[in-house]
């Protein structure tokens, strides 16, 4: 599912931002760059029947490590 899908199927751009309590504008600008990783986790907690395992969109937790 793309991101544009994504917004859709939540109900469009002021449903979202309502959601996650963010401006609408922000959600714009996800249909030109994307959708955050943690957003996009989000997203998949709030609705997760909208989201199936063949999606290709796959976030990957970074952990970085370092030593003193």
């Amino acid at each position: 599912m793309s991101d544009i899908e994504i917004i859709k199927a939540f109900g469009g751009a002021s449903q979202i931002a309502r959601l996650l309590k963010i401006a609408p504008p922000a959600i714009a600008y996800w249909k030109k760059k994307g959708i955050p990783p943690l957003r996009l986790i989000q997203l998949k907690s709030l609705r997760p029947e909208l989201f199936n395992e063949t999606d290709t969109q796959t976030v990957q937790p970074t952990v970085t490590i370092t030593s003193d």
